[in-house]
């Protein structure tokens, strides 16, 4: 901060003395400081935290009895992160593609239609000054007050359809996220996970995303898929992957035990938490899936000399299972039953390493960095790992040579010390 007044200093010709300088560098750190705590105050997380007070018991829904409108009755703002529509009809027609984010679609009024007398109780404030994506939802909702009999001429849904918008889908850490946050919502509504539908309001071309979904709900699909208007029984907002608990730190988490049995049945895994000395099961992941970042760059955290550690891995440990994880061609049942039936779980920094969250109760994670994360740390799976009761340790590459690449060398000696001190503690219990 100094430096730059004394840039402008010499640029303006400022009479500024050291002491002075002094003095405005401390009143625009102050200021700083003062900007930052207000912005953190009044972000849409810590609002959504403060929202969340309330449903703390269960995150279940407690039904207004004293609500007689019409309208209220069927549209239902649910602390303004799940709202629950109630016989809507939707028309595909309404969903326009966005120039600039081909992959989201734009929805104009009339795309939600729900034949109830009175207004609509959603407005673009109701959530977060218009942050949320339900910001624009709630501008596509038309009421109607035509006769119901037009409705009953188009047979609807049954049941619960969680609508969802997703903003990447080759990114697997959102990915999980949005499954977590939709079981949350299913177990809000009081409703098994794989008797609900799951609707997605975006144009994604990823089919293979749709397939991952129908392991774990009920039957997947998207708008853009539909042809014709379709009538629902109960379409349900579901929460924003940016404003669920594991994106808030909501402790605790609400349902991740259930969460995770769910998955693991759902995908056919056979897990254990009894871990067994010897035949301690460890597992590699090669490399990191292939995502995009928000600046567009495609990021794959991989390790150079994968092959030479998994041969001194044999050697170390030929008392142990080892298995090698390769994502990328693999179904969503076959990585399911992989985690699952881990012991210990080794791989590079990356969004493969959310399926921490299907790991047993006890198992062991370790987690490789590529050099810049020394300084720009993440411990977003660290986090995972402490939630899912999964024992954690991580290594950085500080060969600043490769300061810039995503591709790390990692002595094998050091592999095998860190499974050795995973095993010791896995094994002692």
């Amino acid at each position: 901060m100094a430096s730059i007044f004394m840039r402008l200093n010499r640029m303006f010709r400022f009479k500024c003395r050291s002491k002075q300088l002094f003095f405005l560098s401390l009143f625009g750190l102050c200021v700083i400081g003062l900007f930052k705590m207000v912005v953190f105050v009044t972000s849409p997380p810590h609002l959504y935290k403060v929202a969340m007070a309330t449903l703390q018991e269960n995150y279940v829904i407690k039904e207004d009895a004293d609500d007689n409108a019409e309208c209220l009755k069927q549209i239902q703002n649910i602390n303004s992160y799940v709202v629950k529509l109630r016989d809507v009809m939707l028309d595909p027609g309404k969903a326009v593609k966005m120039r600039w984010s081909p992959n989201q679609l734009k929805l104009e009024k009339g795309f939600f239609t729900v034949a109830c007398i009175g207004d609509s109780p959603l407005t673009r404030s109701s959530f977060y000054g218009g942050w949320s994506h339900f910001a624009s939802w709630a501008t596509a909702i038309d009421i109607t007050t035509y006769a119901k009999n037009k409705f009953d001429e188009i047979d609807a849904v049954e049941g619960y359809t969680i609508a969802i918008k997703r903003m990447r889908t080759n990114n697997v850490y959102l990915k999980i996220l949005d499954m977590y946050n939709t079981y949350v919502t299913v177990r809000m509504m009081r409703q098994k996970a794989k008797d609900v539908s799951v609707l997605f309001i975006d144009a994604h071309s990823d089919e293979s995303s749709i397939n991952e979904w129908n392991v774990i709900f009920g039957e997947a699909s998207q708008i853009k898929d539909i042809s014709r208007k379709q009538r629902y029984e109960n379409i349900i907002w579901g929460i924003p992957e940016g404003l669920g608990p594991i994106a808030t730190y909501d402790l605790p988490l609400p349902f991740l035990d259930d969460f995770r049995h769910h998955v693991v049945t759902s995908g056919e895994a056979v897990s254990s938490d009894d871990i067994t000395c010897p035949g301690l099961r460890i597992s590699i992941l090669t490399s990191s899936y292939k995502t995009e970042n928000k600046r567009g760059r495609v990021l794959q955290h991989s390790i150079s000399n994968t092959d030479d550690i998994i041969e001194q891995l044999h050697e170390e440990f030929s008392d142990c299972d080892l298995m090698i994880i390769s994502t990328e061609s693999m179904s969503m049942r076959q990585q399911i039953q992989a985690f699952a039936k881990s012991d210990i779980l080794i791989g590079p920094h990356g969004h493969e390493l959310s399926n921490t969250v299907f790991l047993h109760q006890g198992a062991g994670l370790i987690e490789l960095f590529p050099t810049r994360y020394r300084l720009l740390s993440d411990n977003r799976f660290r986090q995972l790992a402490s939630w899912s009761k999964v024992y954690y340790s991580s290594w950085f590459n500080t060969n600043w040579m490769l300061r810039d690449s995503e591709v790390m060398t990692v002595d094998p000696d050091v592999v095998i010390s860190m499974v050795s001190g995973m095993k010791k503690i896995l094994c002692s219990r």
